[in-house]
């Protein structure tokens, strides 16, 4: 007996599934009359884009899917029409029903979804997915990272320790010459300032303002001048290469790094297999994220996951995005710019296999399955995607150093002019007292010719 609620087609699917014994005899089947399709489709970029018609405002569909939708029809003999729904590929909703294409194929209010969907044992439950045809990998988009100035760049050459170990080796001179001069009271000035002023014109290549003449205080100022000449050097070759090559690192390359700083907002596709999997998670970084995503977390629409992009310049936001998206939106910003603004992190945190679906038990799944695998062995997705990302590789190059020759600006070597402007300022303080202590002695010296005078 037919069931009046199926397709007139539904009975003659099952034979031809039933009756044929290997692929060959179900790519050689054809429906003897044209049979018309509800197929689903929403944007998921690069393999399905929805664009406008600018001049009748009509709905328009391109990409791998698509060109995989028309193979199916012309070896089967279907038209199709494309059927819309909520803009979300679909998650479980808590009554045990979904939204998305996922509810439109569990209620059969289509034939055919084309997502492409994610294969997950809970959807496998609801739909039937076809032969896979791609591998999708989540990683994360945000801003391309540039070279900031440093203000303290003149200190980066050498580390913490380093610098506290030349502070502490240029005290240690300095007592050890002033004490080998006063123990033997002969030779050099004996005034602790005069040591320190030589210590200090051998630390900034300068001459000795005088001449040593003991022994020891020779062996401690030359050991001194060759390890002043070991380190002026490493520290000059070290900032010419830092101020030459600049390091790029990005700011987000991992989830812990995206979970770990509260102050970055996170965009992410809701309702899809992603999304769904952080609300059953339990455990680990997942769980991590979903806390995240539940404080500081923005779910969008696929469609409004290219308006959004503009927010991730301010380094602030970070989004959660399929590989391939990523790319198609790197490359479209790239055609429409000719900038690389944006950057695809290297750290993969989600995995997925990409199908298209039919309502479960549908007799159209094995007709589809066999004309699905040809096309992917003959490596036409790969060939459509790359299709749709022709410019991302201008904007592929990871991310190591810059070696761009720009000018440097105030913005960049300020940190240098401010310790020039302290030691001015220090100059100009110690001026302004070497004045009142000369007035100062000379006024006494003044005051006590007078009284001598007197005297006389």
């Amino acid at each position: 007996m037919v069931d009046m609620s199926e397709p007139w087609w539904y009975p003659l699917a099952r034979d031809v599934v039933a009756k044929s014994s290997n692929s060959s005899n179900f790519l050689a089947f054809r429906f003897m009359e044209p049979v018309h399709l509800r197929v689903a489709a929403e944007e998921f970029q690069p393999y399905t884009e929805v664009t406008h018609d600018p001049t009748t405002g009509a709905t328009l569909l391109k990409g791998p899917t698509i060109n995989i939708l028309q193979a199916l029809a012309s070896s089967l003999n279907f038209t199709y029409s494309l059927i819309h729904g909520d803009g979300f590929l679909g998650a479980p909703l808590p009554n045990g029903s979904w939204d998305g294409v996922m509810g439109m194929l569990q209620r059969q209010e289509v034939d055919l979804a084309l997502g492409p969907l994610a294969l997950t044992p809970q959807r496998a439950e609801v739909v039937d997915f076809t032969q896979p045809f791609f591998l999708e990998k989540m990683r994360l988009l945000q801003a391309r990272p540039t070279s900031t100035p440093d203000p303290w760049g003149l200190l980066t050459p050498f580390s913490v320790v380093v610098w506290v170990c030349i502070a502490v080796s240029f005290v240690a001179v300095v007592v050890a010459v002033a004490a080998t001069v006063l123990c033997l009271g002969r030779g050099e000035p004996s005034h602790p300032a005069d040591h320190l002023l030589a210590v200090a014109s051998v630390l900034i290549g300068q001459a000795l303002p005088w001449i040593p003449k003991g022994l020891a205080v020779r062996v401690a100022l030359g050991t001194w001048m060759l390890s002043v000449i070991i380190i002026a050097n490493s520290y000059s070759g070290s900032l010419t290469s830092l101020l030459t090559v600049r390091e790029l690192s990005a700011k987000y390359d991992s989830l812990r790094q995206v979970v770990d700083d509260p102050d970055v907002t996170i965009l992410l596709e809701g309702s899809t297999a992603f999304s769904a999997y952080l609300e059953t998670a339990q455990k680990g970084i997942f769980l991590e994220v979903r806390r995240a995503t539940e404080q500081r977390g923005r779910f969008l629409l696929a469609k409004d996951l290219w308006r959004s992009l503009h927010l991730l310049q301010d380094g602030r936001h970070v989004m959660l995005i399929d590989e391939e998206t990523g790319k198609k939106f790197t490359s479209d910003y790239f055609s429409m710019t000719g900038e690389c603004d944006h950057y695809v992190s290297r750290d993969v945190f989600f995995n997925m296999i990409l199908a298209m679906a039919v309502p479960k038990g549908s007799p159209l799944l094995q007709l589809l399955d066999h004309r699905i695998r040809m096309v992917r062995e003959y490596g036409l997705c790969r060939t459509w995607i790359l299709r749709q990302i022709y410019n991302v590789s201008h904007c592929l190059e990871p991310l190591a150093k810059d070696t761009s020759l720009i000018p440097y600006t105030l913005t960049h070597l300020w940190g240098a002019f401010l310790l020039l402007g302290c030691g001015l300022s220090l100059a100009s303080l110690i001026f302004c007292w070497d004045v009142l202590c000369f007035r100062a002695r000379s006024a006494a010296a003044e005051e006590k010719y007078q009284l001598k005078i007197q005297w006389t």
